[in-house]
C-alpha cells in the first residue's frame, strides 16, 4: 500500500468515527491543552505520513491545527489493525 493509499484509508476511518484514542494521546491532550477535535483537524487536514512501518501496523504522521492563535505541529504515532477496521491513536 503506497503512502497515499494509506492515508486516505485512515481518514476514511476518521470519517466514519472508526477509532480509539489510546492513552498516551490523552495525557499529551490534557497536558499540551488540545483536545479530540485538533486531532481530527490536523489528520483530515494537510497532514502527511513521515514513516511507515507496516510490519507493526502503525505510522507517524505530521499535521497542524490552530490552537489559540498560534498553529502548533503535531508528529503522533498511531496503530491500526491488520484490516485497517479501526485506526487507534
Amino acid at each position: 500500500m503506497t503512502k497515499q493509499e494509506l492515508l486516505s484509508k485512515l481518514r476514511t476511518l476518521l470519517k466514519n468515527r472508526q477509532y480509539r484514542i489510546r492513552s498516551h494521546v490523552v495525557r499529551h491532550m490534557i497536558e499540551e491543552g488540545f483536545g479530540e477535535e485538533d486531532i481530527l483537524e490536523s489528520l483530515l487536514g494537510r497532514c502527511r505520513i513521515l514513516e511507515d512501518y507496516p510490519s507493526e501496523t502503525r505510522c507517524l504522521l505530521a499535521g497542524t491545527f490552530a490552537l489559540v492563535r498560534k498553529f502548533i505541529a503535531r508528529c503522533m504515532s498511531f496503530a491500526t489493525t491488520r484490516k485497517m477496521k479501526w485506526l487507534i491513536l
